[in-house]
């Protein structure tokens, strides 16, 4: 037994790694040797979260508003600042890799390097604008989020912030607010509370109706898919097959042909709009822009109402609100309701 044990004992593999250092050297310090080589050879690709971290410590204090506890740049500093407005990741897309090679390595250091004092001066901003906020009584939206840029901006603009940087930073983030903090209703109503602009979408709605007219596309495929839509799905196979159908619907021209068959009294429609809910009356009757509706169903409805349910159901709220936004919501809500052509009057 002893004689197998010492057979067996000879005739062991070898490390694997003994064939790559010198046999004379202690096995520790020629492992350790071979891991510092390894270590030398990768050395080239560096992670870019670490050589951002690494290149924001070097510039030193004048960042903690901006920094992590650890000292390291914030998520959304590298998100609102760094990426976009310093490394410029649109028009240098290979900074933007996980892992960058060399010459982009020493690339983003020297970039982050070199906006070092705006970093500072965006800091101090970023000081001003926060205490504006408190005076102001400001709680809508994040403020890393929404003034890191603005900050910058200042940082590279103006400078050191002024004697006056108190009253910069309420005007900035008073016209940075002002359109933002406004519900959609209410940039609706302002809209339409000029007689001219009603006139125009009057006259408009009266030429676009008259433009409508179905298409030649057989309705049969979308009604036959109905019943996949509107069916149970209770398991992952079935809900992928259901979605499926559900996007092939959305993209037929039938929905946008029932709404042009709806308005003609001599058409045939699978179902009745009034049976439905969509309507009170048959064929459905040319809303008006403003005024009192003729019912409670959705077609009975004015246009301003539905563009605002529109705008309640799909608006998010952290988009501008502006009146070339509440016309493409106005031209979308039409078209889906049958009230004017697709081809037709869409906002630029």
């Amino acid at each position: 037994m002893f004689a197998c044990v010492n057979v067996l004992v000879r005739r062991r593999l070898p490390i694997p790694t003994s064939a790559l250092v010198p046999s004379g050297a202690p096995v520790y310090d020629r492992l350790m040797s071979m891991g510092l080589q390894v270590a030398t050879d990768v050395s080239v690709a560096r992670p870019r979260r670490a050589v951002i971290d690494e290149a924001w410590r070097r510039i030193g204090p004048g960042l903690e508003v901006l920094s992590s506890t650890d000292g390291g740049p914030l998520r959304r500093t590298v998100k609102r600042i760094i990426d976009p407005l310093v490394l410029r990741l649109r028009v240098n897309p290979q900074f933007s890799t996980p892992i960058l090679a060399g010459d982009a390595a020493a690339a983003v250091d020297a970039l982050i390097a070199a906006h070092g004092r705006e970093l500072v001066l965006t800091a101090g901003w970023f000081s001003y604008l926060k205490k504006a906020r408190r005076r102001l009584r400001i709680t809508t939206g994040n403020a890393q989020e929404m003034y890191f840029p603005v900050c910058f901006e200042l940082a590279v603009t103006v400078g050191e912030p002024p004697a006056d940087a108190d009253t910069v930073a309420e005007t900035m983030l008073l016209e940075l607010h002002g359109d933002r903090d406004r519900t959609a209703g209410a940039v609706l109503t302002d809209h339409l509370s000029d007689p001219a602009v009603v006139d125009k979408l009057t006259r408009q709605l009266a030429a676009s109706w008259g433009d409508v007219s179905p298409g030649g596309a057989i309705m049969g495929p979308f009604l036959s898919g109905l019943p996949a839509v509107l069916g149970p799905a209770d398991d992952h196979s079935s809900r992928g097959a259901r979605q499926r159908v559900w996007s092939a619907l959305i993209a037929d021209e039938t929905p946008f042909n029932l709404g042009a068959l709806a308005r003609d009294e001599m058409s045939v429609l699978p179902w009745s709009i009034v049976d439905v809910g969509l309507s009170s009356v048959a064929p459905q009757q040319r809303p008006t822009v403003l005024g009192e509706q003729r019912g409670e169903r959705p077609l009975d409805r004015t246009v301003a109402e539905r563009v605002r349910a529109t705008l309640r159901r799909g608006l998010d709220q952290t988009e501008p609100l502006t009146s070339p936004c509440c016309a493409t919501r106005r031209w979308t809500a039409r078209v889906r309701h049958g009230a004017c052509s697709a081809k037709i009057g869409r906002p630029p």
